[in-house]
């Protein structure tokens, strides 16, 4: 009579190595390409966040603009726009927070207080082209920058 083998189930140690190594390979790739897709939504809802505010900042100045009886540029970059009324709409940055634009309205020769447009302000900068301005806007934030330009121009009077 042939004695019977008992065959055992089961997984040999190697082969519990393998899978456990190709296990770890498939997590770690897995966390990487998620990394990679949290660093990019950051970066791109960053991005959006800061076009949106300059050009809300630029469509502000440009509506001010058409409506302006004349414009001047101070010689620290601030925009100051005369309106029909004779009240004045300044743009500039904040002198105690310089990372702020701001927005100030004077009425009758007295000041508003300042409203923040924006913040995270790495360059405003106006400059003269009579009779126009060109407005150079930078916004900075944590993982993205944003440039935008513009030239705005104080509409005709007929009168």
């Amino acid at each position: 009579m042939i004695p019977h083998r008992t065959i055992r189930a089961g997984f040999t140690i190697a082969e519990l190595l393998i899978a456990t190594a190709l296990l770890a390979m498939i997590m770690a790739a897995a966390a990487l390409a998620i990394q990679a897709a949290s660093t990019s939504h950051e970066y791109n809802s960053e991005k959006a966040r800061l076009v949106a505010q300059a050009r809300g900042v630029l469509d502000r100045i440009a509506r001010d603009a058409r409506k302006a009886k004349s414009m001047a540029v101070a010689d620290d970059h601030t925009l100051v726009i005369t309106m029909p009324n004779d009240d004045l709409h300044s743009y500039g940055r904040d002198a105690a927070n310089p990372a702020d634009l701001v927005y100030i309205q004077t009425v009758n020769d007295v000041a508003s207080s300042s409203i923040v447009l924006a913040g995270c302000v790495q360059t405003f900068l106006v400059t003269d082209q009579t009779p126009a301005c060109r407005i150079q806007i930078v916004l900075k934030g944590t993982y993205a920058e944003e440039s935008i330009t513009a030239t705005v121009t104080p509409r005709k009077w007929l009168f």
